[in-house]
């Protein structure tokens, strides 16, 4: 398990995406079918970390409800992008990133 951090959900913007690099998209891996029983998304967010610990990145988001994002200037949404409440379960959602920091990076 990668210990990771929820920054919050913010409201990305067509024009500029902070978030602008996929590395990985979880959405087909996801049974939509089970999510209204057990709307945990805590595998999405661990498959997310796992593969941005491999690409040593200290950060990461979620958006489009399980598309694993980055992008180099990603943690300058927290003052550039208007907060959001409407990420569903921490995968984000439509114009919508759940940034996450890894809490250990280094893995030290």
């Amino acid at each position: 398990q990668v210990p990771v951090s929820y920054v919050g959900c913010y409201q990305e913007s067509y024009y500029s995406q902070l978030f602008n690099k996929v590395y990985l998209d979880y959405r087909r891996k996801i049974d939509w079918a089970k999510v209204p029983n057990t709307p945990d998304m805590s595998f999405v967010v661990q498959a997310c970390a796992h593969e941005a610990v491999k690409r040593k990145y200290s950060y990461f988001a979620i958006k489009d409800y399980g598309r694993c994002v980055w992008g180099p200037d990603g943690l300058t949404v927290t003052s550039t992008r208007r907060r959001s409440y409407w990420c569903f379960y921490g995968i984000g959602g439509p114009w919508l990133v759940s940034v996450y920091t890894i809490d250990n990076p280094s893995g030290k």
